[in-house]
């Protein structure tokens, strides 16, 4: 019995260390997508939306309304931000 749990732990440590590695590999993929879209972002924001085709809002567009606040306030003023 008790080699027999052995063996089950044995299994669970291995399955772990699989699992650790398989996400260790994943987290580093998703680092290094992650990098060449910042690079790719800010190439095409320096080239400009008519060589690329890429549209670029403005920053007050990306701006999330806080809690409690209506969608009608930030549109008004993002809207007022953004004329002044």
């Amino acid at each position: 019995m008790a080699q027999e749990q052995g063996l089950r732990w044995q299994k669970l440590l291995q399955y772990e260390h699989e699992q650790r590695l398989y996400l260790e590999d994943m987290v580093e993929q998703l680092g290094k997508q992650h990098s060449n879209l910042e690079k790719q972002i800010q190439k095409s924001m320096n080239t400009g939306p008519e060589t690329t085709g890429l549209y670029h809002p403005p920053y007050h567009m990306y701006v999330h309304a806080l809690p409690g606040e209506t969608d009608s306030e930030l549109y008004e003023w993002s809207h007022s931000t953004a004329c002044h």
